[in-house]
């Protein structure tokens, strides 16, 4: 990935993450949002771990353009390793 594409990820994250953060303030929900480089399911079970997380909310599919019945290799490796309950959003 060229830096410029890097670039790109990292300014398309913080847009998505300050939205997040805009959408749960308005409806009174505590939000901390993190971004983190890795795995995505390795870095979202360090995360739960680290933040003493009692819940994992993850969506049902990835943004990679499949669409699938199935939860996707990541929310299926968080749902298989995570020591907390998962909830599943569509």
């Amino acid at each position: 990935m060229t830096a410029n594409m890097e670039a790109e990820v990292r300014r398309h994250a913080k847009q998505v993450l300050d939205k997040a953060s805009a959408i749960a303030r308005a409806q009174g929900i505590k939000y901390t949002g993190e971004r983190r480089e890795g795995r995505a399911a390795e870095e979202i079970l360090k995360a739960a771990e680290q933040h003493r997380c009692d819940l994992i909310i993850i969506g049902s599919r990835g943004l990679s353009g499949v669409s699938r019945v199935t939860l996707g290799e990541t929310g299926n490796e968080v749902v298989l390793k995570a020591p907390m309950p998962i909830v599943v959003a569509k």
